[in-house]
């Protein structure tokens, strides 16, 4: 759905796209370093919590690889919203790029 609508949007809106990607690609090392913390944050507090520890296994996946111990598996992801969903959200509450918080 994602990917028929970014693409719908691309001919549809050419330059409204390209602006798009544009501010997107330069908050990408941002969005990986904010995911980096979170998904640290989200590791740390789950071994404070006992997860893990006497023969559980977690893998915690994040920008920088993964973290295995031994049998439950729990699986930290995140991901970028589509360029279409981003747009009208921005039209709909008429605000800019730098004002849409939930782009990861």
């Amino acid at each position: 759905k994602t990917e028929l609508e970014d693409n719908c949007f691309r001919y549809l809106y050419p330059e409204e796209y390209q602006k798009l990607v544009a501010e997107v690609k330069g908050r990408e090392a941002e969005r990986k370093e904010y995911e980096r913390e979170v998904v640290e944050i989200l590791r740390r507090q789950m071994m404070e919590a006992g997860v893990g520890r006497s023969g559980s296994t977690e893998k915690i996946n994040g920008g920088n690889g993964s973290m295995d111990t031994n049998t439950t598996t729990l699986l930290v992801t995140g991901r970028t919203k589509g360029l279409w969903s981003i747009y009208t959200k921005m039209k709909r509450q008429e605000i800019e790029f730098d004002d849409v918080h939930d782009v990861v």
